[in-house]
């Protein structure tokens, strides 16, 4: 799993971009469906500040499966160190790791960033297990909610209809967001 640095998409919201491979059913040239394998970019959010705190600053600190963190400017609650650890274990690529620390996220109240990028997180554990239809089915949910997070979840549902060769699926998707936001720039990049 590569890890690549990704602009912020809102003010609250923060995005790392993850490429993995996508089992996805084609043609096999037979006439029959065949299987293969196709590269996808997917985001994973994080609210850009916690504790006060750069978040990828603190991801940063994180020493690969030591969860010591260093915070210069506070300290961080216990879902916001759940969430952490989970996030660092997925750009450490264990997301059964990730999973982990995140089912005890489960029913807590959190704030409204965290808990969107936490939702648009779990649905690529989702995808990266092998579920791209429940996947898509909670990215759809999360977009069309308009919150902090809406811009990873368009992303990961585009990606994951590309990566399908859902062409049309695809189109329709990046004409809705332009209809949304007629300047959006991955959007129009896409088109």
């Amino acid at each position: 799993m590569l890890l690549v640095a990704a602009t912020a998409a809102t003010a609250s919201v923060d995005w790392l971009d993850f490429d993995s491979a996508l089992p996805v059913r084609g043609d096999d040239g037979k006439g029959g469906a065949g299987a293969r394998e196709a590269a996808v970019t997917w985001v994973a959010g994080f609210p850009d500040t916690l504790a006060r705190t750069d978040t990828r600053a603190i991801l940063a600190s994180i020493a690969p499966g030591k969860g010591q963190t260093l915070l210069p400017r506070g300290r961080l609650t216990p879902q916001e160190e759940s969430f952490v650890a989970g996030l660092r274990a997925l750009m450490d690529g264990a997301p059964r790791r990730a999973l982990e620390a995140w089912s005890a996220l489960r029913g807590a109240a959190l704030p409204p960033a965290l808990a969107a990028c936490l939702r648009v997180d779990v649905a690529l554990l989702r995808a990266l297990g092998g579920d791209a239809a429940g996947a898509e089915s909670l990215w759809l949910r999360e977009w069309k909610s308009g919150g902090p997070a809406s811009d990873g979840a368009w992303r990961n549902v585009l990606a994951l209809r590309m990566a399908q060769g859902r062409w049309r699926a695809a189109d329709s998707g990046i004409a809705a967001r332009l209809a949304e936001r007629p300047r959006d720039q991955a959007a129009l990049v896409a088109r």
